[in-house]
């Protein structure tokens, strides 16, 4: 018996994402970045796709998109064909250099003198020191937040002084400052709303004391041993109540 193979020719391309643009031209980042990501879809093409002419073709469209100017592409396109291989063994492994790293923050001015620097460093050295710096960046979201942060947590034990020195101490599980008004307010059945009743012209400071627990009994616990210790004026409740720790005995 006699097998024949036939050979099949494929072809290979980068498969491309319409809805995925490098960021604009525009944007605030290195201007090395913006020449190193149109390299990377060169090499990606080259290794990849067997029509490397069609692939040129659709990432300049890509990045005329994101506005990138023609001048810039066709610019850095050029200098990729024009780069040699890498040798197997590079001559720089054989060269005495010393190699200096150091991070520079990025902004547009920087960006422009940071050559000029390092070619005088490198001069000043008779190029014996390489100097490689790296730009400091910073993620969009460090300088603007989701959300506003916190003035006042939950989970405390707080303390309220009035102008007369009278003192109330209380806990709260939810936010200190909403319980805080709730106090401020006259409403409620609290010793600190039925004093201001009384006292319109008396102020109360707030301050916390410390942090509670979530748990109810754990923070009633940490509430009486603070009024035990300072008892506080306008507190009506001043001992603490009795704990039964082991309520079914021990075996």
């Amino acid at each position: 018996m006699v097998l024949h193979c036939q050979l099949f020719n494929y072809t290979c391309q980068v498969y491309p994402k319409d809805t995925k643009l490098p960021f604009h031209w525009t944007s605030a980042v290195p201007f090395i970045y913006k020449k190193n990501i149109i390299l990377g879809d060169l090499h990606r093409a080259s290794k990849i796709s067997s029509n490397f002419d069609l692939e040129i073709t659709r990432i300049k469209q890509k990045f005329r998109k994101a506005g990138y100017p023609w001048n810039f592409i066709n610019n850095t396109i050029t200098k990729f064909h024009q780069e040699k291989p890498c040798p197997l063994i590079p001559d720089w492994l054989f060269e005495e250099r010393t190699e200096v790293y150091f991070r520079v923050p990025f902004c547009q001015k920087n960006e422009k003198i940071i050559r000029n620097v390092v070619s005088t460093l490198e001069s000043f050295t008779n190029n014996k020191v390489k100097f490689i710096y790296f730009w400091k960046t910073r993620n969009i979201k460090s300088l603007f937040p989701l959300k506003d942060k916190l003035e006042h947590r939950s989970c405390v034990i707080y303390e309220g002084i009035c102008t007369c020195g009278n003192n109330y101490i209380g806990e709260s599980k939810r936010n200190v400052s909403v319980r805080w008004k709730e106090h401020m307010s006259g409403k409620g059945n609290s010793e600190v709303a039925s004093h201001l009743l009384l006292h319109a012209d008396h102020n109360i400071t707030w301050k916390v004391l410390t942090i509670a627990p979530d748990s109810i009994v754990k923070r009633k616990i940490l509430e009486a041993f603070y009024i035990r210790k300072f008892k506080p004026s306008l507190n009506d409740q001043l001992d603490i109540r009795f704990i039964q720790v082991f309520r079914n005995g021990i075996t």
